[in-house]
């Protein structure tokens, strides 16, 4: 065990040395592009870079002695470095006074988060080794792989029933369009996925039992493929990706092996290559088809530097600097501070339907900024960072309260392993991926997910089962044991 936690820090030191040379690299050579576009910007954005690897430094230290799939600041840090990206890809787009002023308050909100995390964090359960050897819950697996099949079957039966109404099973055809039947199941064709959600449970219930070497592998990989096709034929691909990437945190977790190695991240990059090209087929395919042009010549079309930009960044598929520096100069002018409003869409996805559209329509930064300004623009509502939401609500304050995020964050950490179960860890595990990866891009609604409500109901409930059981048993043996002393 001794030599295993070794060298599992002498990895973590390596990757780290390895990511922190990679950065000041790419840094030099951006700032170099920078100074050749613009030397008004060059020197700004200079000392914005500076400032920056300061501010890493209380990270890396973090992330060398603790890099695992579960610690936040880890996984927090990794999407918000986009946004370091979008500053330097905006220079000539946006004005420069505007460009510094929004990477000030990127940059100090990220200071702010690290300071309150880092005060309030128990580095003991951080550890590693401290997570490997915690106590997991046990689930009656008889009773729990029942639960798990009959739930697959009811997401399985909706999948089918959906493949029937919209391509008559024609299960090629269905993929071919996936953005068109996808994205318009409920509007156009009338169709309800509500039996998905139980497909959620189902597969973290798959995880347990294989872990626990109930589940044939096969068997495994099996529901894992079922799971990931029908998840990926809603046609929302974050969605699609961090389902996935929830599946994997948990398996890792329940077989105690979170160390993060070089082969990982060469299997991570090319899940994210996988996830980029089907977000860029999905939209070339619905240019294609109503166009009815060829795939490929759609997809070199839109090869280019500036579609791509407003492809993922102005168009906020990506964590991006725009839409800050927007909220920074309409807030507060054109339309007041919400004054905390939207922080009641933290419960909106628990809400009934109704509710949810009478929060989301009323409180919601992002819907706001779509229905304010960008109503002649195709697509949903425009995430505004977890930045550019505190700014809407609070002004310039709002980069303080990136700090108690911080504590918050830490807090939930050391409440989840300090007494660590199986309904906490899937709790953690979305609340660190669905919220805390997306600060850069989304906003606090993300924290309420009913398919994690309904996942740790489910695994709750079978635990508590088993719990009972044990109780019962424990009575029957006193009894026993009583009859016999008398």
């Amino acid at each position: 065990m001794l030599r295993k936690t070794i060298k599992d820090s002498q990895n973590s030191l390596r990757i780290s040395n390895l990511f922190i040379k990679i950065g000041i690299l790419v840094t030099i050579a951006l700032l170099v592009l920078v100074y050749l576009l613009s030397y008004q910007a060059y020197l700004s954005l200079t000392l914005f870079a500076f400032l920056f690897f300061l501010s890493l430094i209380p990270v890396a230290i973090v992330i060398t002695s603790e890099a695992h799939l579960l610690n936040p600041l880890l996984v927090f840090s990794i999407y918000y470095y986009i946004l370091i990206v979008s500053i330097l890809t905006s220079v000539g787009r946006i004005k420069i006074e505007k460009l510094v002023e929004g990477s000030i308050v990127v940059l100090l909100s990220y200071i702010f988060f690290v300071l309150g995390f880092l005060m309030f964090i128990n580095k003991r359960l951080l550890s590693k080794s401290v997570l490997g050897e915690m106590n997991y819950i046990d689930m009656p697996i008889a009773v729990s792989k029942v639960v798990m099949f009959v739930f697959f079957l009811i997401g399985l039966s909706n999948y089918i029933f959906v493949l029937y109404k919209t391509v008559n099973l024609r299960f090629w055809e269905y993929y071919l369009n996936l953005g068109f039947y996808g994205r318009n199941l409920k509007e156009i064709f009338g169709l309800s996925t509500l039996g998905y959600l139980f497909l959620h449970p189902a597969i973290y219930i798959a995880i347990y039992a294989y872990v626990k070497q109930k589940l044939n592998r096969y068997i495994f990989y099996m529901l894992f493929f079922v799971y990931a096709i029908i998840i990926l034929s809603l046609a929302k691909i974050t969605y699609f990706a961090l389902q996935i990437i929830i599946f994997i945190t948990l398996l890792f977790a329940l077989k105690n092996d979170l160390a993060i190695t070089f082969k990982r991240i060469f299997l991570l990059l090319l899940f994210v290559i996988l996830v980029l090209s089907l977000f860029l087929y999905r939209m070339v395919a619905d240019i294609a088809r109503v166009k009815r042009l060829d795939v490929g010549e759609i997809f070199l079309s839109v090869l280019d530097i500036d579609s791509l930009y407003f492809l993922f960044f102005e168009k906020s598929n990506l964590p991006n600097i725009n839409i800050i520096v927007f909220i920074m100069d309409h807030w507060g002018k054109e339309i007041d501070y919400l004054k905390g409003m939207s922080l009641v869409n933290i419960i909106s996805g628990f809400m009934p339907a109704d509710i949810r559209t009478f929060l989301v329509h009323n409180f919601s930064v992002s819907w706001i900024i779509k229905n304010q300004w960008f109503t002649h623009q195709s697509g949903g509502a425009i995430p505004p960072t977890i930045i550019g939401e505190l700014f809407a609500n609070f002004g310039y304050f709002g980069v303080f309260v990136m700090f108690f995020l911080g504590i918050i964050t830490a807090n939930i950490f050391n409440w989840v392993f300090k007494n660590l179960s199986y309904p906490k860890l899937i709790f953690y595990t979305y609340f660190l991926w669905k919220f805390v990866f997306l600060m850069a891009k989304g906003e606090f609604s993300r924290i309420s997910d009913i398919n994690m409500l309904i996942s740790i109901v489910a695994v709750a409930t079978l635990k508590s089962l088993n719990q009972l059981r044990f109780c019962r048993n424990n009575r029957e043996k006193n009894f026993q044991s009583n009859l016999k002393e008398a």
